[in-house]
């Protein structure tokens, strides 16, 4: 958004209007509720949360977690790092600590980097493995299929794997996958 692109991110009302001086004020407040949020009496553009929440994505762990629990965790870490921040930092801190607020927002952000699994966001991608996570994706899409109370047998998700992805899954992929998302209740 050109308004915002003049130094700071997060402008007042009536400085945003002076760089818009052409527009009139419903045209500057239409383009500012697309574009922005209203934080503390500054419009912090909707780019600098959503960087700001990947940016903090590491920070929040290996995310296994309800929307509500991200949203603490993203209050928590908002909290601690404005405490630490001054100026228009600590604005954009603020603005994380309100994104909860906007909960469709943040749950379409949280999705470009998890998978919603009947309410617990888990990461879409293995950190540590990735060449798992095509096998990954088959076993996530098996738990969101077979509803919240899911039991998995061994024997179809192979055969969903090998469907889905034209080969044979190696235990020890299939071993990490499997301890990754499921809790094991022995060969019921």
């Amino acid at each position: 958004m050109k308004l915002m692109e003049h130094g700071s991110p997060n402008h007042g009302f009536d400085a945003l209007k002076h760089l818009a001086l052409d527009d009139s004020v419903e045209e500057v407040l239409e383009v500012l509720q697309e574009y922005a949020r209203l934080v503390q009496g500054l419009w912090v553009p909707k780019s600098s949360l959503f960087n700001l929440i990947v940016n903090r994505w590491n920070l929040l762990g290996a995310m296994y977690a309800s929307f509500q629990q991200i949203c603490q965790r993203l209050k928590d870490l908002a909290d601690s790092e404005s405490a630490r921040s001054r100026g228009f930092a600590k604005e954009t801190f603020a603005a994380a600590n309100s994104i909860c607020a906007f909960p469709d927002e943040l749950q379409a952000i949280i999705s470009r980097f998890a998978f919603d699994i009947h309410g617990v966001y888990v990461p879409k991608s293995f950190p540590d493995h990735p060449q798992y996570d095509p096998f990954r994706k088959v076993v996530i899409d098996l738990l969101i299929a077979e509803g919240p109370k899911a039991k998995l047998k061994e024997v179809p998700i192979v055969e969903a794997a090998k469907m889905e992805l034209q080969r044979d899954i190696p235990q020890i992929g299939y071993q990490k996958v499997l301890q990754e998302l499921c809790v094991s209740q022995g060969s019921a």
